[in-house]
């Protein structure tokens, strides 16, 4: 099934209607065939605008977003161009673009960003570079804009150095790229929301979030992560997304981040985590642990408190009976798993093994991790952060 984001349903529907439309068609929005259109018409009153078509993708993108362009668009507020667009010329954009508050230059033919391209623009808030391909983003690209959200989704970028340099930026997509590598202090402080989903990140350097002081939302699921990212000076964080990494263990206290809310870190690999780390003496975050390798849990303080979601794992039967116990007696489990829990449901276990052995045979957790998953439609609980 086919499913589209908002932005991408929002530029569906105009490019199928103008398909049948000849040039420029003023409404409340204002659609074009292509860059060379505007030159045909007034627009001075145009606020909101949309160029371009799907006619002609079989030809690549040759515009070049300059100056020229945008003074003919100079009281634009909604710019989104489609399928135009192979570069970007910087030299007096800025000036040019005064009342423009939102840009979407969505599925276009741009390779490389260059330095300070997106500097002083002086109304700017939202600018979407998705579906590009984009491998380089130069120096201090957004400086001294007035920008709160930036899209660079599904790209071809690598990594992530100086770009972000002087910027004030609070939300950032970085999803769908190839991501190896990301320099320490390369985010802006400003951050509030940072998504770094499906790249290939497989560790990362100390100091990528230490001047994060304002993030409330940190996603990199479907990377390559072997192990928890350095957090610690994330002081405002409320949601934690690491699910479907290769995370084997997790030894840390999450109880410093007095935020906190959610953590996802289910389909990891994790064999080992301490309870400790992710107990509370108040109100504790949800702590989703789904489609793990867990076969025991430890409580070294069963009176502090916890909220687990932990289906799919390959419990040691011998342990469960322990782990129910005291799940049921400190009520670890506050979400819709607790009734399953109690009736029997969930979860199910191994039985073969005994409760302190530090290793089942692999083979025996896939058999069981495939089984488990089969089931999952089954249950009337989402064991997954994304569907909270």
């Amino acid at each position: 099934m086919l499913i589209l984001t908002k932005i991408e349903l929002f530029i569906y529907l105009f490019v199928i209607l103008k398909e049948t439309l000849c040039f420029c068609e003023e409404s409340f929005v204002v659609i074009c065939d292509n860059l060379i259109d505007i030159k045909r018409n007034d627009t001075w009153p145009w606020r909101y605008v949309i160029i371009g078509s799907t006619q002609n993708k079989h030809n690549p993108p040759t515009q070049i977003l300059n100056s020229r362009v945008m003074l003919d668009l100079v009281f634009v507020k909604s710019l989104t161009i489609i399928y135009q667009i192979e570069s970007i010329d910087s030299t007096l954009l800025a000036s040019s673009c005064k009342n423009l508050q939102y840009l979407n230059l969505y599925d276009n033919n741009i390779k490389f960003i260059e330095d300070e391209t997106f500097e002083d623009f002086p109304s700017l808030r939202e600018l979407y570079l998705e579906n590009n391909h984009i491998e380089y983003l130069g120096r201090s690209v957004f400086k001294n804009s007035t920008l709160d959200v930036v899209s660079l989704s599904r790209n071809l970028i690598e990594t992530i150095t100086t770009c972000f340099f002087q910027s004030k930026i609070k939300w950032l997509k970085i999803n769908h790229n190839k991501l190896k590598f990301i320099r320490a202090g390369a985010f802006p402080i400003t951050l509030e929301r940072l998504e770094l989903e499906h790249n290939f990140l497989t560790s990362l350097n100390e100091g990528v979030f230490k001047n994060l002081r304002n993030l409330k939302e940190l996603s990199m699921k479907h990377n390559r992560l072997t192990s928890l990212p350095d957090i610690s000076s994330l002081w405002m964080i409320h949601y934690l997304h690491l699910s479907y990494n290769n995370i084997k263990e997790i030894i840390y206290q999450f109880d410093q981040h007095k935020e906190l809310e959610y953590v996802d870190l289910s389909s990891n690999l994790i064999r080992n985590i301490s309870v400790d780390g992710i107990s509370w003496n108040s109100t504790p975050p949800m702590i989703i642990l789904t489609f793990n390798r867990l076969i025991n849990l430890k409580f070294e303080h069963p009176e502090r408190k916890t909220d687990l979601v932990i289906y799919g794992n390959p419990w040691i039967c011998d342990c469960l009976f322990n782990i129910e116990k005291t799940i049921r007696e400190y009520k670890h489990i506050q979400t819709c798993e607790l009734p399953y829990f109690k009736n029997g449901k969930l979860p199910m276990c191994i039985e073969n093994g005994k409760c302190g052995e530090n290793e089942i045979d692999d083979s025996v957790i896939n058999n069981f991790i495939e089984i488990v998953s089969t089931c999952e439609n089954k249950n009337q609980c989402n064991f997954h952060l994304e569907n909270y």
